[in-house]
């Protein structure tokens, strides 16, 4: 039947949107869009989900049952996606659509056939059934997961969700994949046959998406689920149906193919074809010459679609289905195309170099493997695409420079591959085409670079980049995609400088010299910089920000990951945008500023997995990220300045570990932030509180020395008087605490006899010689006394004392007992 739309939440059709979090459209479908009144079991639909404010689900099931633990359709934040669901109806021709999210969304429903209610007892005839989880390997649910690279799940599907343990030819799955480790894709076919070279569902590195899967059964009631991926990843299968099979069928005769339209296509391959003849039903294989064909749709026993593969000359077309495989007939002969954009007519080798005069396309049609003499430019205005499967070379010296647009682009099992004359791993051997051959090196060639342009675009996707300098450098703007790439054997992986939100994601950096990726001055996403592995790196794998700000909010540390965060001459988050440190993150800083907050900033760890800012000289903790930086040194106080705070209230830090800054934590205008259960080692001050806005405010250091020349400072007392500080539960070192130190009795301000020093006064809860090795005592620091002052022993006392007159900073004790964190 013609498509229709059933329910759009945007325009109140069928149900009112946006969708609440948790909430559930009940779509009356009988009766609408050319569906009958009655007499329907259930229906075909495009289920799209668009505008979601949060990540989540979608589950159709039939209107009043109960809801299954099954999902149809998953999303993440702000993503359009669709799925095609079958779904059972209630009794009053209805289905429910529930809102698995914390977040509103609005769904869009559009109807594309129906199954007819009665008694299904024919061979192919379908039943629908209340959908029903038979597979999910994140708990072993019907197979053990993770799903190991190019590995199988054998998933038992009859006798299980309602479907009968025997009469079943297929069933009707909602595929979903979950937490892969790298790009790939879902082959679904019966147990014990041939593996066909179709694909059901294709993903990317991290991605959570489902698809909606016809699935023929074994003889023993089974479907396998292949894993065409390099990496892991989880898998989750639930029925929505069956087809009966027929108790005995008639042998298949051998296929036999009569036509195909169109007989000819680009040598690339993507051509849909046509194919025409008898006896395809089952049809596993359609080879083009000896390459199979892929996407292969059974339309009725005498047509199927296919796409071509890449290839060359002039092919037999053959279908193959367990009867056999189809005679080559004249008939069915496939031409590959040269195409007009090949600069003369298909070479094994081309040789390139210099400047290009217009927009070029390189690729396979056109060459075996293209060869750089001299440097490749691509001016500004002019394009390169360099299609699938591509194999460049570069001699000595050499490299690709961007002023205008490249666009690399493969694809999971035809990447483009740029790499050193002297490799002989992939394409002809040239190392007899330069002098002095040699085995290939990092550096032998200079890489994708954009020196003097900011509007240069570069988008590399499933490429391998090799034996280069660098593999992509950017060091004056422009942009970048740079996803699904392996940059191996180089001196540097990325270098980028003055982007704005580049994306490098699902990439893995293998035996990298120097540093994975490198950005400075630029403005980043932390989430379009995740998703990258890094094997046999010289030293720590890195990702270095220099002087970087977020565009958008973002949350430390990565979930798909292996390079470690660090960061040198400081990372800003500006108003509007909020950074969030969660339990274990570990940052690295060096250089003359640190985090630099002027939007929010969210440090909470746990007791057990602390928020850990150190020096990236410091070994004790994370990874050793000590070779990235020249003269490699032991840690020492102020390698990197701290944390500042501009103008924020109501922040909140909980067991953070700040070690070897300046000052730990800078507390700028109109600040209140609580500091609690935190340990601060080794830095030059642990605290600088002001009024002060712009630069750091000048600070005055505090008499008593902490652990190595930990202090508290304070700045000038200018109004509006509003900074201060809480802390409670923190750790400062073995002999020390915020103002401890010296006879006070002159600055206390208390009535005669009421306590001698504030030595006299800590001391009935510590021992007699001062020693704090356990030092948590709580306190209130200001910038400027207080208006009131309560009654001792929460009297704010005087911290200053180079003179009467001078600077104040108040230190407010709390009544005991304190609690004690032990020293990490």
């Amino acid at each position: 039947m013609p498509p229709s739309r059933l329910l759009d939440t945007r325009t109140n059709l069928g149900g009112a949107g946006p969708v609440a979090a948790k909430g559930t459209v009940h779509l009356q479908v009988t009766g609408r869009g050319g569906i009958p009144t009655t007499g329907v079991s259930a229906v075909v639909l495009n289920v799209t989900v668009t505008s979601p404010t949060a990540p989540g689900f979608i589950t159709a099931y039939p209107d009043g049952a109960t809801r299954p633990t099954s999902s149809n359709l998953n999303f993440t934040a702000g993503q359009s996606i669709p799925n095609l669901v079958v779904a059972k109806l209630s009794t009053d021709g209805k289905v429910a659509l529930y809102n698995g999210s914390p977040g509103t969304t609005q769904l869009i429903a559009d109807v594309a056939g129906y199954y007819l209610a009665g008694s299904v007892t024919s061979p192919g005839g379908f039943q629908a059934l209340d959908p029903a989880r038979l597979l999910d390997t994140r708990t072993n649910l019907g197979g053990a997961g993770p799903v190991a690279a190019k590995g199988t799940v054998h998933l038992q599907v009859t006798g299980r969700g309602g479907i009968p343990t025997t009469g079943v030819s297929a069933v009707v799955l909602n595929v979903t994949v979950t937490s892969p480790t790298a790009p790939g894709f879902i082959t679904a076919y019966p147990d014990g046959a041939t593996r066909p070279t179709s694909s059901n569902l294709n993903f990317t590195a991290g991605q959570s998406i489902p698809n909606l899967v016809v699935a023929k059964l074994s003889t023993d009631g089974k479907v396998a689920l292949y894993n065409g991926s390099s990496g892991t990843t989880q898998l989750i299968a639930d029925v929505a149906g069956y087809y009966l099979g027929a108790s005995a069928a008639a042998p298949q005769p051998a296929p036999a193919v009569t036509g195909i339209t169109p007989s000819h296509g680009p040598s690339a391959g993507g051509t849909m074809v046509i194919v025409s003849g008898t006896d395809l039903t089952n049809a596993s294989q359609v080879l083009f010459g000896n390459v199979p064909g892929i996407n292969i749709t059974v339309s009725a026993a005498g047509q199927l679609s296919v796409s071509s593969p890449p290839g060359t000359g002039t092919v037999d077309v053959r279908v193959t289905t367990p009867a056999g495989t189809s005679a080559p007939v004249a008939a069915a002969r496939f031409t590959y195309d040269t195409p007009t954009w090949c600069q003369g007519a298909y070479s094994p080798e081309v040789h390139v170099s210099g400047s290009l005069a217009a927009s070029t396309t390189w690729g396979t049609d056109c060459a075996g493997q293209y060869v750089v003499d001299s440097t490749v430019t691509v001016p500004t205005g002019v394009l390169l695409t360099v299609l699938p499967g591509t194999v460049v070379k570069f001699s000595p010296s050499t490299g690709l420079v961007v002023n205008g647009t490249l666009n690399a682009a493969g694809t999971a099992t035809n990447p483009v591959i740029l790499t050193s004359v002297w490799d002989t791993t992939t394409g002809a051997d040239t190392t007899t085409i330069v002098s002095n051959p040699s085995t290939p090196q990092p550096g032998d060639w200079k890489g994708i670079n954009a020196p003097n342009s900011s509007g240069a675009t570069i988008t590399v996707a499933h490429t391998t980049i090799a034996y280069a300098s660098t593999g992509v450098a950017m060091p004056n703007g422009g942009s970048l995609s740079l996803t699904a790439s392996t940059i191996t054997k180089t001196d540097g992986g990325v270098y980028a400088s003055a982007l704005t939100n580049p994306v490098i994601t699902g990439n893995t950096f293998t035996a990298i010299t120097n540093l994975e990726i490198n950005l400075t001055y630029s403005g980043i996403t932390l989430a379009k910089l995740d998703g990258n592995t890094a094997t046999n790196s010289t030293g720590a794998p890195v990702i270095e920000l220099s002087s970087c700000a977020l565009t958008t909010s973002g949350t430390f540390p990565w979930t798909s990951t292996n390079l470690n965060p660090v960061i040198w001459g400081g990372l800003t988050i500006p108003t509007g945008t909020t950074l969030t440190l969660n339990p274990g993150t570990i940052l690295k800083l060096y250089g003359s500023s640190g985090l630099v907050v002027n939007g929010t900033l969210n440090a909470a760890g746990t007791a057990t997995n602390p928020v850990i800012l150190t020096s990236v000289w410091d070994t004790t903790t994370g990874a050793d990220t000590t070779t990235i930086v020249s003269n490699p040194s032991t840690p020492q106080p102020g390698d990197w300045k701290g944390i500042k705070l501009s103008a924020v209230k109501g922040a909140v830090f909980d067991h953070l570990v700040i070690r070897y800054a300046d000052t730990a934590i800078q507390v700028g205008q109109l600040t209140d932030l609580t500091v609690d259960n935190s340990q601060f080692a080794y830095n030059t001050r642990a605290f600088s509180v002001g009024n002060a806005v712009g630069d750091d405010p000048v600070t005055q250091s505090l008499v008593t020395a902490i652990q190595s020349s930990d202090k508290v400072g304070v700045s000038a007392c200018l109004p509006p008087y509003t900074s201060f500080v809480h802390g409670s539960g923190n750790w400062y070192g073995r002999n020390g605490f915020p103002g401890v130190g010296g006879d006070w009795t002159q600055y206390l301000g208390l009535a005669a006899g009421d306590a001698s020093t504030l030595y006299s006064w800590v001391t009935p809860f510590y021992d007699t010689n001062f020693d704090l090795g356990t030092n948590t005592i709580p306190w209130t620091l200001y910038s400027c006394p207080p208006l009131a002052i309560p009654p001792f022993p929460v009297t704010p006392i005087l911290t200053n004392v180079e003179s009467a007159g001078g600077t104040t900073a108040y230190v407010r004790p709390m009544s005991p007992p304190f609690p004690a964190l032990v020293e990490q």
